[in-house]
């Protein structure tokens, strides 16, 4: 059914959650998976706290993203999944719309993303890339919810 999962991560326990999900589909369907990561964003001059150079906190930034989609992708291979990776680093626009943008680039037919599965106020406050996502997305879109223990 799905052949093309595209799955956003940010090594949080939410969204190791929708990676675990992500590849358990992945391998019962024979689908591809792209791991996308989406960098902070770079501010337009350094901290003053440090010594760094916009510059250099900029190929930090990238990175430690390099670094997580290869931890990812580690994880994916053990499992037996061959993933792709994507990093976008210092973009402007919001993460959902990046995230849409790119199953559309990619022809993704599913989005798995975790989510922390805020309600009331918490949601409001903070927003939901998840909720924004599935508002735009064209495709399906998998919520995996991270549980809670009581």
């Amino acid at each position: 059914m799905f052949k093309r999962i595209l799955v956003p991560v940010d090594g949080s326990k939410p969204s190791n959650s929708g990676l675990r999900a992500a590849t358990r589909l992945a391998r019962e369907q024979g689908a591809r998976l792209r791991l996308v990561h989406l960098a902070q964003q770079v501010p337009v001059k350094a901290p003053k706290s440090t010594d760094l150079t916009v510059g250099e906190l900029y190929e930090r930034i990238e990175a430690a993203g390099e670094r997580l989609l290869e931890r990812h992708a580690r994880y994916c291979r053990t499992l037996g999944l061959k993933p792709e990776t994507a990093l976008y680093v210092g973009l402007g626009g919001r993460a959902s719309e990046m995230i849409v943008d790119e199953a559309a680039k990619w022809r993704a037919d599913l989005i798995v993303m975790g989510t922390h599965g805020r309600r009331g106020l918490g949601r409001l406050a903070l927003g939901s890339n998840a909720e924004q996502v599935v508002r735009h997305s064209t495709v399906p879109v998998l919520l995996v919810r991270l549980a809670h223990r009581s």
